[in-house]
Formats: structure tokens, sequence, C-alpha cells
């Protein structure tokens, strides 16, 4: 597929949800997990654009973005996560169960109480 450079302008506010996972680390930090979405709109940039994005003529349009990052007491923590785009609410929404599982999976694992 022919890539085209895009623009991508916010469309809605962002929205977030803190999550706790009655989680400590070994500092004795709560775990959880931020989400921010809001929608976003892609559109074929001005052929003189210095910021664009390359993106394919099937992701032009409005689409749900969703951002997570892990957490310590609330704060972020770890590496800055990339925003993922999905054309439904379906589709965000089981994006976010799985990253959920797998986060709370993940440190259920590494925080055990042995």
């Amino acid at each position: 597929m022919k890539k085209i450079k895009v623009t991508i302008k916010q469309v809605t506010p962002v929205t977030t949800e803190q999550i706790d996972f009655g989680i400590l680390d070994n500092k004795g930090r709560s775990i959880g997990l931020h989400i921010a979405i809001s929608t976003a709109e892609f559109t074929v940039a001005p052929e003189d654009a210095k910021s664009y994005y390359w993106k394919t003529e099937e992701q032009i349009g409005v689409w749900f973005k969703v951002t997570m990052t892990c957490t310590r007491d609330g704060n972020w923590f770890g590496a800055s996560q990339y925003p993922e785009y999905h054309r439904t609410v379906g589709e965000l929404q089981n994006a976010i169960d799985k990253r959920k599982k797998s986060t709370f999976a993940r440190y259920t694992k590494q925080f055990a109480k042995v």
C-alpha cells in the first residue's frame, strides 16, 4: 500500500482513567495503569507540510486514540508509550482490556509475595 503524508488533529478532549491494581512494588509503591482516550483525525497533509506522519489512504479519517502508561503511586513510570489508534469502540475496549490483563499479570507475577 502506498504511504501518504498526513496530519493529525485531536477531535475530542482527552478523558483519563487511573487504575490501581492493589499491588505494591519492592519500594511499597502502588502499581497501576493510566489510560488516556480521545479521538483523532488523520487528514492528507499539504505538500509543504513540515510536520506529518506517513499513513495509508485507508487510515484517513477519525480514530479512537488511546495511550496507556504504567504508574507507581499514580505517577507515570517506565518508558513512554506510543498511542494506539482504533476504528471502533469495540476495538478500543478490547485493546484496553488486553493491556489491563497483561499489565496486572506481569506485575502480579513480578511482585508476588513468596
